[in-house]
């Protein structure tokens, strides 16, 4: 989502669930994207339903598919 960063910069805020054996790897690729990143993780301690869009920005992709891979 579009957010505005503490001086006021435009900024991106993801939000996303993975398994705690994946974190390296997700770590691994955001810092890859932008070795300035903020990010910040979470234990999930409940879920419920969610509404996620059939189409993202184009600027998303780019970023959301590094985070798609195969799984062992």
């Amino acid at each position: 989502m579009d957010a505005l960063g503490a001086t006021g910069q435009k900024v991106m805020i993801i939000f996303t669930v993975i398994l705690r054996k994946d974190l390296q790897h997700v770590v691994e690729l955001i810092t890859e994207f932008n070795p300035q990143a903020f990010y910040s993780v979470q234990e999930v301690r409940g879920i419920s339903k969610g509404v996620f869009p059939v189409e993202r920005p184009f600027y998303q992709e780019k970023f959301l598919s590094s985070l798609r891979y195969k799984r062992k």
